[in-house]
């Protein structure tokens, strides 16, 4: 979201299951954001977008897709706390992206609402 924020046209996301691998593919057009999901039989696959099954696409605003990941975030942070996500996961919060993410939407709230 960072990134496609800051300008990028296209971010990938990949999840590795057993077996198999979930790819989003997020793709900004202005401040429209296309969001394909696609599925792979084989882990950690090298294969193009397209050769996956599509199992999901959407489109609809930027702006209301990144508020909607900034809101998941801040749910974990409230029910959990950065030490229970820790200790939940293993893994630290992504404290600094968070935080950098909230900026960026501030910013561009902050852009949309001024005279």
């Amino acid at each position: 979201m960072i990134a496609l924020l800051r300008g990028a046209d296209r971010a990938t996301i990949r999840w590795q299951d057993e077996p198999g691998e979930t790819r989003w593919v997020l793709e900004r057009a202005g401040d429209e954001l296309v969001v394909t999901v696609h599925r792979f039989a084989a882990t950690y696959s090298h294969h193009d977008d397209a050769e996956g099954e599509r199992v999901f696409a959407a489109r609809g605003r930027l702006a209301g897709f990144a508020g909607q990941v900034k809101s998941q975030l801040d749910a974990v942070l409230a029910a959990h706390g950065a030490a229970g996500y820790r200790t939940r996961t293993g893994r630290e919060f992504p404290g600094g992206a968070y935080e950098r993410l909230a900026a960026l939407i501030r910013t561009r709230k902050a852009g949309r609402d001024a005279p």
